[in-house]
Parts: C-alpha cells; sequence; structure tokens
C-alpha cells in the first residue's frame, strides 16, 4: 500500500482527473490483493488485517490529496500573481500612450482583454474549477479595474485639453473683437 502511494506522491504532476483515476486503481488493486491473501485466516483476523490496511491506504490517500492540493494552491498564487503582473504591464504601457485616438486606444484595449482570456484558458486547465474561476475572476478583475482606470485618465486628459482648447479659441476670439 505504502510503495503504491509513495510512486503517486512522486507524481503529484499529474492532471486531477488521472492522479484520481490512479488512486481508484491503486485502491481496486488493494481490495483484490486482500481478498485472495485474508482468505485463509479465520474472519476475525482477517477483518483486523483488512481495517488496519484499508486504514492506511484512506490516510495515504488522504495525505496525497492533501499534498497535491497544497500543490496546487501555491501553484495557483504563483500563477495569479503572474497574470496580474502581466495585466498590469499591458496597461501601464497603454496608461503611457494616452496619446493614441480613442478608436485606437480601445482596439488596444479589446487585444489586451482576448490576450488575457487566452492565456487565461491555457494557463487554468490544471485547475480544479472552483480554483481556476477564483484566479479567472481575480485577473479579470484587475484587468476590469486598469481598463476603467485607464478609461478615467483618458477622459480626464481629454477634459483638460477641452478646456484649453476652449479657452485657447475663446482668447482669440476676444481679440480678433478687440482689434
Amino acid at each position: 500500500v505504502r510503495r503504491h502511494f509513495d510512486e503517486l506522491t512522486s507524481t503529484l504532476e499529474l492532471e486531477d482527473g488521472r492522479l484520481e483515476s490512479r488512486v481508484v486503481g491503486i485502491k481496486a488493486s488493494i481490495q483484490k490483493e486482500l481478498s485472495e491473501e485474508l482468505s485463509i485466516f479465520p474472519t476475525a483476523m482477517a477483518d483486523m488485517i483488512r481495517d488496519r490496511v484499508l486504514g492506511e491506504a484512506k490516510f495515504l490517500e488522504q495525505t496525497l490529496l492533501r499534498r497535491r492540493s497544497e500543490q496546487l494552491t501555491e501553484r495557483a498564487r504563483v500563477l495569479e500573481q503572474g497574470l496580474v503582473t502581466r495585466v498590469r504591464r499591458h496597461f501601464d504601457e497603454l496608461t503611457s500612450t494616452l496619446e493614441l485616438e480613442d478608436g485606437r486606444l480601445e482596439s488596444r484595449v479589446v487585444g489586451i482583454k482576448a490576450s488575457i482570456q487566452k492565456e487565461l484558458s491555457e494557463e487554468l486547465s490544471i485547475f480544479p474549477t472552483a480554483m481556476a474561476d477564483m484566479i479567472r475572476d481575480r485577473v479579470l478583475g484587475e484587468a476590469k479595474f486598469l481598463e476603467q482606470t485607464l478609461l478615467r485618465r483618458r477622459s480626464e486628459q481629454l477634459t483638460e485639453r477641452a478646456r484649453v482648447l476652449e479657452q485657447g479659441l475663446v482668447t482669440r476670439v476676444r481679440r480678433h473683437f478687440d482689434e
């Protein structure tokens, strides 16, 4: 039992479905071995041995799944940080180019969002659905916040440019009439 689970512990990189199917296979193998090996013992003794072996198998399975969960949680944390950093970098680049015309700016934002969605689809496939959804929500939430910040800055910039232009035009009109 320990050997089977030790082998699996060294292959924690397996996708969830494959890991779980290997655990099911190990448990079936253990049940088969127990049935074959314990037939020569009295029932009470066989039950005691079966309980001990199955208890050990259950403990090792839980340990394995806990390690897998810890590993996935750490990988998710690192991946989320990396994705959020990339999202911020994309929007920082755009913030420095606020001079782009509105259409081009919006087109770049759409491109960034498509790129983020593609990365999320590729990177999150190894995680359980709930964990993947949590990461996706965090990354897309950050992207939405940065997009709104960018568009607000753009709007403030355009408002200021309009105010300066209006003052300049009003000054010229007054100068014309003053002459």
